[in-house]
């Protein structure tokens, strides 16, 4: 699947890039990498923990606000079912864009796959998705506070058990930056998903609020979190959601 969502970025870069720019053309100008960690507040053993570690680079950039970019990102819950920490289900999600900027506005292709499995537990059968979309970003700036907005549709073009049609994001992240080095963050995400019909139910909805502090330094910075969350078939194998809150910690590079 790698090579697959590699193939399809690096073919979406050779469309985008312009002729008159590949004098100027740079390979691997930026990266990014975070990890984090939340312990969840359930009343189940199979949502006690759930972590992230997640990583993208800019394959290719060119003059006015163009990139091609590939991320991989790994999520992990844990319960305590068999042991204290206990791995129960792991989500990978692959995707390739191409990006350029028209004015203020990063405009991206996104090709994006997930696929679901569990933790020392029998699964035959494949849980993923693969859909082609479209985003939207914007970044606003006047000190001391920054906002990120994201919005993004996605069309499923393959899918394996899930009933999903479509899927709407959004995102907005805010920063205040009261130090130098100390800031107060506010993240939130609303996902919608269209589906077939297949599983008698009708569109699925989905979200996340969070709010903490960043604390920054001369190697990278941590962030301090409080957390809720309603997540979508947050089980493998059931279409169902699971609701709940969580405090945790996430650590950035520079």
């Amino acid at each position: 699947m790698i090579r697959r969502v590699l193939q399809a970025t690096l073919a979406l870069c050779a469309l985008t890039v312009p002729a008159a720019a590949q004098s100027t053309v740079q390979f691997f100008p930026d990266t990014r990498f975070f990890m984090d960690a939340e312990h969840l507040s359930t009343d189940t053993i199979h949502y006690k923990w759930r972590a992230d570690f997640h990583g993208d680079v800019d394959l290719v950039s060119w003059p006015h606000g163009g990139r091609g970019t590939f991320l991989a990102n790994y999520e992990v819950v844990l319960g305590n079912d068999f042991r204290r920490f206990d791995p129960e289900m792991g989500n990978y999600t692959l995707e390739g864009s191409v990006s350029q900027a028209v004015k203020h506005t990063e405009v991206s292709a996104v090709f994006h796959h997930l696929s679901r499995h569990l933790s020392d537990r029998p699964k035959r059968f494949a849980v993923d998705w693969n859909t082609w979309g479209v985003r939207v970003k914007r970044e606003f700036s006047h000190a001391p506070v920054s906002v990120t907005l994201q919005g993004d549709f996605r069309r499923v073009v393959e899918k394996s058990f899930v009933d999903y049609k479509n899927e709407t994001e959004a995102r907005a992240n805010l920063l205040y930056s009261w130090r130098p080095r100390i800031g107060v963050i506010a993240n939130t995400t609303l996902r919608i998903v269209g589906v077939d019909g297949t599983a008698n139910r009708g569109t699925q909805k989905e979200g996340r609020v969070e709010g903490g502090v960043r604390l920054g330094g001369a190697g990278g910075t941590v962030e301090l979190f409080l957390s809720g969350e309603r997540r979508m078939d947050a089980d493998v194998t059931q279409l169902r959601a699971q609701n709940w809150l969580a405090a945790g910690f996430r650590l950035r590079g520079r």
